[in-house]
């Protein structure tokens, strides 16, 4: 878990119930996998000033990836109760997290501040579907509240055979 994230109330939460899931033995094999990926790696301030080493867990990005599509689909289909069809592509940014100008930009287009907020603020997304094709949308998914990833969904414009 990020260090940001664990600070947050609901982060706390979040890895005490982490911990109890992974002291059982259905979760052998995943808490395996985690406890092999994580890496000691250099602390450095923003100022760039190296205060030491600390665990850290690397990211399966893919996986990460797999889950906020599925999240965003979910959340599609709660907001408009349309599924998404499945030529429709979910794309998650992978750099949108360091990117802060793109954040307020991004932030700006889908109308501000998140419109949906859940349990305390672990999870909130805001979203603006385009107006020529309801499902072309942009999300915008936030994690205790330091976590973004931006999420495209784009539908192909479908050809006519002739």
């Amino acid at each position: 878990m990020r260090r940001d994230v664990a600070d947050q109330p609901a982060g706390e939460k979040l890895l005490e119930s982490l911990y109890r899931a992974a002291a059982r033995a259905e979760a052998r094999a995943f808490s395996g996998m985690i406890y092999e990926s994580f890496r000691d790696v250099d602390l450095v301030t923003p100022a760039g000033i190296y205060v030491g080493k600390a665990p850290a867990y690397v990211v399966d990005v893919p996986r990460l990836t797999r889950s906020l599509e599925r999240i965003t689909r979910g959340l599609f289909y709660h907001e408009t109760k349309m599924p998404l069809p499945l030529d429709t592509r979910v794309t998650v940014d992978p750099d949108f997290e360091r990117d802060k100008k793109l954040q307020e930009e991004i932030a700006q287009y889908v109308g501000g501040p998140l419109q949906h907020s859940i349990a305390r603020n672990a999870f909130g997304y805001t979203f603006k579907q385009t107006p020529t094709s309801p499902f072309t949308s942009i999300w915008l998914l936030v994690f205790y509240g330091v976590a973004p990833y931006l999420v495209l969904t784009v539908r192909p414009p479908r050809t006519s055979e002739s």
